[in-house]
């Protein structure tokens, strides 16, 4: 909780730093936005479907535009995975920033963070490519489920098994996730914090340092991720109330979705900065050495300290 609540802190503290983060989706909101809605007006026009479409959302509507526009479909699945693409990469770059503004103790500054955002930037990328194996590894931890039914019960278990063993599954496959984008996370902030250049030794210190502390590191980022769903499930009756074909709702509508994107951009700058801090006192006594200039490499305890 006490690296949740200096996250949440030096958050808003950098609370300037959410505007790059939300330009960034704005903007490649709007680029997916913009051919999705041409070929939308094409097919519903000013019909009544697409009258009852401003109203709410309708998964038939949907399901008769895929199947009576399969190349529309494809090419903007297409455009949706070419920009997607963009777009991680891009957060790469930002988180860069955000974990050497953190790491630094000082307050954002335009310069300063995308002095960190690009010196981090190709390093995170090959981190990523170090990272694909342990991927494999933690997401292939679920399949260990069948080869110990097997083990028990043969080849013809009972339903009740099969049942319990695919919930089984179906968790260990998001701990393994969980467990990679934590082992990814920490292995971006000790390259932020060290100066590593060797991607494989920043990623085997993630892997360490997840398991070796994997209470605090687990619970910090799930208390935000169930924070973040509980923001969801308060926003979506919310948003459904205000689908009305009406310029005041919908002007309504849109300082909520607004409100709401804002509202999980300070999650993620929270996670950030709360890794950030949990990393830095964890290895206080690490030795720390950064390539950077200027870089104060006690100002982040002395600010925990404080």
């Amino acid at each position: 909780m006490h690296y949740l609540l200096e996250g949440l802190k030096a958050g808003w503290k950098n609370k300037r730093m959410m505007l790059v983060f939300y330009l960034v989706n704005l903007f490649f909101s709007i680029i997916v936005m913009i051919p999705f809605r041409s070929f939308l007006i094409n097919y519903a026009g000013q019909s009544l479907s697409g009258k009852s479409l401003a109203e709410h959302f309708d998964l038939d509507f949907l399901f008769e535009f895929i199947r009576n526009n399969n190349g529309v479909v494809s090419m903007l699945t297409s455009i949706f995975l070419v920009v997607g693409s963009i777009y991680w990469l891009v957060g790469l770059l930002l988180s860069g920033g955000a974990y050497g503004v953190f790491s630094s103790g000082d307050r954002y500054s335009f310069p300063l963070f995308w002095k960190y955002a690009g010196h981090y930037f190709s390093r995170f990328v090959r981190l990523f490519l170090w990272s694909i194996p342990v991927f494999v590894i933690f997401y292939s931890i679920q399949f260990l489920e069948n080869g110990v039914i097997r083990l028990l019960y043969g080849t013809d278990p009972y339903e009740n098994i099969l049942v319990w063993g695919a919930a089984i599954k179906t968790g260990l496959g998001y701990l393994g996730i969980l467990i990679y984008y934590l082992t990814l996370d920490y292995a971006r902030v000790y390259t932020v914090q060290t100066g590593e250049t060797k991607m494989r030794r920043a990623l085997w210190h993630g892997v360490k340092f997840t398991f070796r502390h994997f209470i605090s590191t687990l619970s910090l980022s799930l208390i935000l991720f169930l924070t973040g769903a509980v923001a969801l499930v308060l926003y979506n009756p919310l948003a459904d109330a205000l689908h009305r074909p009406n310029t005041l709702v919908v002007i309504l509508l849109l300082l909520v979705q607004q409100c709401y994107i804002l509202f999980r951009i300070y999650l993620r700058l929270t996670l950030y900065a709360g890794q950030t801090f949990l990393h830095s006192r964890k290895n206080v006594d690490q030795t720390v050495t950064s390539p950077e200039p200027g870089y104060d490499t006690g100002a982040l305890a002395a600010g925990m300290e404080s």
